[in-house]
């Protein structure tokens, strides 16, 4: 039931601790391994099946429409483009894609 496998992409950022912490915590909780990675855009995906990752967790944060319309955000991407559930954790909360597409 809980992903035996928890892929961690980090750049450093403020919302990217906040993945960390979670990742951490939820690693622990449910015994899975947990596989850090510093974000190189596109890569994420590729190592995520590579390690059969049951899970990718992301740091990221909501941007203004204005930022939107010229393109999505890395964790938008990685949303997007997974075959694998995704967690991308944020001030504001917690959005996921939880079936793979």
């Amino acid at each position: 039931m809980f992903p035996t496998r928890i892929l961690l992409a980090t750049d450093g950022s403020a919302e990217a601790v906040l993945a960390e912490e979670a990742a951490a915590e939820l690693a622990a909780g449910t015994g899975s391994e947990l596989h850090v990675v510093y974000v190189v855009e596109k890569e994420v995906i590729h190592l995520g099946e590579g390690l059969d990752a049951g899970l990718i967790m992301t740091g990221g944060k909501k941007r203004p429409r204005v930022e939107r319309l010229f393109g999505a955000g890395f964790s938008e991407r990685v949303l997007r483009k997974a075959d694998r559930p995704v967690l991308v954790v944020g001030e504001r909360g917690r959005r996921s894609s939880t079936v793979p597409k």
